[in-house]
Formats: structure tokens, sequence, C-alpha cells
């Protein structure tokens, strides 16, 4: 009897316990016709999407057949469909990263993600106040994150009206009538004499002309002056900078004129590798003729500033070529697919000691190679070798300060003389001639490590956790860092001491007897530098 009642019971559960097996998930399961479903939106009203779900669910065919988790999934699935919210975000680098790496293309960023990002500027160690080197192949992303972190990326909107004040309007109106009252009386007298064809004429007709006053140049957009800290120094291989993804905040490269309130147009500087490396090659560090002042006002106000425009670029672009090629780099990023032996022996001589070199690839490959050729056996040959080679002549001539040397063959030869003589001042960055076995000096970065970091989305269900596997693929991402050091050239740090072991086996140790004191001295290139005293317990 109570096994007849256990079996009944058996039969009832399978019965009501649904599965999957009689489910025909077809184009024949839905009767509702997409005419139908169109007709509904077209309605409108905030209630048609609700109402295209639930006729959705009324005509299924084998909606009574499904299980609560698909009956769920299948709900939650036409809602994202035909039940869409927006939701406003704040245009943040993190949201930024992942709309770019799920909705744009993410191959033209490198595939850079969100927490290989925060690697990068965690291990750089980029904050408020520090000087900054990159290289940056993923449209500005980089920069962008690294202008949050140093508080230069909130800056006013250029493309919102500007507010102007009654008394600051009613100066600007003074000033323009002025210029044309000044415009209308000088009218004649150009009509009357000629302009004046040389600067033997000039100077004689500089006596009677009434506004002979000294011409100050006006203070535009461009900045000569470059400041000392809080920087980021962008170096490209271009005539500028691929930085457009810095437009959604609100800065502009190709139109400074109107982000002039930005931060980020006194704080980014950028420069060429031709720029850097010679710049007595580059053709826009020629100086505009110079004009004598007599001669400048006789020019229209147009020519004017333009004049005063070009020497205010040339001088700041020779105080940007000075204060980078100066070095003492807090930190130096690189995100590019470029060969990475002549980027980092490029970057790595302008980091000051303990400056922190961040290298990101999609790939592992070129981060293996990179730390392979800072090995230790390698570093010990690189020694071993250098060692060898140098001589008592090229020793001493280490200690004296090394100047750039301009190029003969390749110096531009419209730079003008004053222009020449500031670059043969700049300092000299030093130079590894690469090879097979030594592609960068070994000597220069410490402890190079690789890390890497992604966030899975996982579905949480009873028994059914797992990744989603509607995941995106992609590269991983991998970062590396090194710390830059400044190696010993001559001679060798030794310490010496007299230490002493405890006894082997635990004894106890003998009593009333006095502690014995040893002297340790430490030495550095061959100089007694301190002498310490050290405890014996034995």
């Amino acid at each position: 009897m109570l096994e007849q009642e256990l079996e009944r019971e058996q039969k009832l559960w399978e019965a009501e316990m649904k599965n999957n097996r009689d489910i025909r998930d077809d184009q024949t399961a839905q009767s509702m016709t997409w005419q139908e479903i169109e007709k509904l939106k077209k309605s409108g009203g905030t209630g048609s999407g609700k109402e295209i779900i639930s006729r959705l669910l009324r005509s299924h065919a084998y909606i009574d057949k499904k299980t609560a988790f698909s009956l769920a999934k299948y709900t939650k699935r036409k809602t994202n469909k035909y039940l869409k919210r927006i939701r406003v975000i704040p245009a943040d680098v993190p949201n930024f990263t992942n709309y770019l790496i799920t909705q744009k293309e993410p191959l033209k960023m490198l595939e850079i993600r969100d927490e290989a990002m925060g690697l990068m500027m965690s291990w750089a160690d980029v904050k408020w106040g520090g000087r900054y080197l990159v290289i940056d192949d993923t449209g500005g992303l980089v920069v962008a994150a690294m202008a949050e972190r140093m508080g230069l990326l909130a800056g006013e909107d250029a493309r919102a009206p500007k507010k102007v004040s009654s008394a600051r309007k009613r100066k600007r109106e003074e000033t323009d009538d002025g210029k044309d009252a000044k415009e209308e009386e000088e009218a004649p007298q150009a009509e009357a004499t000629e302009a004046p064809e040389t600067i033997e004429a000039a100077q004689k007709e500089a006596s009677d002309n009434p506004y002979n006053t000294p011409i100050k140049p006006k203070t535009g957009y461009e900045q000569t002056t470059i400041p000392n800290s809080n920087t980021i120094t962008v170096l490209h291989t271009q005539d500028q900078p691929n930085l457009s993804l810095l437009r959604p905040f609100n800065f502009d490269t190709a139109n400074l004129i109107n982000t002039t309130t930005h931060p980020l147009s006194t704080h980014l500087l950028s420069l060429s590798y031709l720029q850097l490396l010679s710049p007595e090659s580059d053709v826009t560090l020629e100086r505009p003729q110079v004009i004598p002042d007599h001669v400048l006002r006789t020019l229209k106000s147009v020519k004017r500033s333009n004049y005063h425009r070009k020497c205010r670029r040339q001088e700041r672009l020779l105080n940007m070529v000075s204060s980078t090629r100066r070095g003492g780099f807090d930190g130096a990023i690189i995100a590019t697919g470029m060969e990475l032996s002549g980027v980092i022996n490029t970057v790595t001589p302008l980091l000051k000691g303990s400056g922190q070199l961040v290298i990101y690839s999609p790939s592992v490959e070129p981060l293996s190679e990179v730390v392979d050729w800072c090995s230790t056996l390698r570093r010990t040959e690189f020694m071993r070798i250098k060692k060898e080679s140098e001589t008592s002549s090229s020793s001493s001539s280490l200690t004296q300060p090394q100047l750039h040397v301009l190029d003969p063959d390749n110096t531009n030869p419209d730079i003008d003389p004053a222009t020449l003589e500031t670059l043969k001042s700049l300092p000299k960055l030093p130079a590894h001639t690469s090879d097979e076995y030594f592609p960068i000096d070994p000597t220069n970065l410490l402890a190079p490590t690789i890390h890497t970091s992604r966030v899975r989305t996982f579905q949480a269900l009873p028994g059914r956790t797992h990744p989603l596997m509607t995941s995106r693929g992609g590269s991983e991402g991998y970062v590396m860092h090194a710390t830059k050091v400044f190696p010993i050239l001559e001679g060798k740090v030794e310490a010496r001491g007299k230490f002493g072991g405890r006894k082997k086996g635990g004894g106890e140790r003998s009593g009333g007897r006095d502690k014995e004191k040893g002297k340790t001295s430490a030495k550095l290139n061959g100089k007694k530098e301190d002498v310490m005293e050290v405890d014996n317990f034995d």
C-alpha cells in the first residue's frame, strides 16, 4: 500500500516537473507577426513596449511548458529589445574606456581596458605635481587618464557661450572705438605719403610718426613659458599628435583658440622625435626674419599679430625642447605598437633616479623580450664588456658635461645663429648602440615585472555559475613596469665586517661574558664612507 502511494506521488511530481524537451524554439512557436509589432511601435505612448512584451508572451505556443528560469530569460531578452531605458552616466575615463571597447573600434585604442589603465596609472605613480613622459598611440586615452589623476581634465566647456561682464563689454567697445579713430587718422597720411620700401627710408620717417612708442607683443593662447611641474609631455612621430579622444573632455588640439581656459592648454606639451633627437633639422625652429619696431609699426594689425604669433611659437618650442632634453621626469608611460628597443633607448635617459617606466602591450611577447633584455645574465655580461672596453681617457671624459653636437649634414640652413647657439648648449642625450645581444642598456632598468588584470562578468546562479558566454574576447592586455637606476661606472660598492654566528646545536650562552663588538666598514669607489659597530652575541 505504501509503495503504491509513493509510486503515484512520483508520477504526479514527474508530470508537474517541467523541462525544455518538448519546446520547439522556431518561427512557428510565435504567432505574432512583425507587422503587428511595428504597428504597436508606431502607436506610440509610454506603454507600447510593455504591450508588445505581454502580447509576445500570450501568443507564444510553448510558454506554458517553459521552466521558470527559461521564462525569466525569455522575458528579459524581450525587455531589453522592446523596453529600452536611457541612463545618464558621468563622462569620466573609466566609463569612456568601457564605451569605446564595447561600442566602437577597440583596435584603434590598442584594446586597452579599464583594468589595464588602472595598473598603468598605479605603477607609474601618476599624481598631481609630477612631470611625466608619454608615448600614446591610443588616440589620447592614456593622456586623458593621466590628466584625470593630475587634476587637468576638468576644464571649462569651450563650446558653451562665454559670459562677459558689462564693464568688460564697455572697455572692449571703447578700445574698438579708439582703434577705429586711429585708423581714420592714419588713412589720409597713408594716402599722402608712400610706404617706405627700405629700412633706411623707414628710419628717416620714424621721427615723424606720431605713434612712435614701443610695441608690446600681444599675449595669445600660446604661452612661451613652460610649467616646471604638473606637466604631460607627449612624444609622437607625426607633425601633430593624435589626441582626438580628448574632444569629449572639451579639449580639441585642432582648435586651441577656443580652449584657452582648459588646463591642458598650458600643461600638455607635445614634441616629435625629430624635435627631441635632432632639433637642428626641424623646420619649425626657424625664427621669423627680425623686423625692426619702426618697420613693424607700418604694417597692418593682421601682419603684426602673425609675426608675434610665429615668434612666440618658435620660442615656446625651443623652451619645450630644452626642458625635455634636461630630463628629470618622474615617470614614463609607453603605449605603442612600435619596436620597443628604440623607444626605450630614447625614453629611459630622460627619467630621474627611481623613476618608473611603464609599458603596455596587447600581447605578452614584446614585454617578455624586454624582460629578457634586462636579465641578470645580460646585465653581468654587459658590465664585463663595458669594463674591459673602458680606457683611462674615456673614463676621465665621463666626468665632463656632455653637450649636444649639431649634425652638419642635417642642420637646417635657415635657422638663425642665436637659435643654433641655444641648441649647442643643450645637454647631450646618452646614446646606446643597439646590437643583437644588447638591444637596450640593461643597467638602466631594475626589476622589470609583467602584470595583467581582467575583470570578467559571471553568471551567478545555483549550479550554473560561469563566465558569460557572450562576453567580448580580444587581447588580454599586459603591463610591464621597471625602475630607472643609475649604474656605478667607476669602482664598486664593498661592505666588510666581522659578524658572529650562533653556535650549532642551540646551546646556552656562556654567562658573564662581555659582548664582543665588531666593526663594519663600507667603501664606495675605494673611499671609506662609514664605520659602524655590530654587536656579536656568540
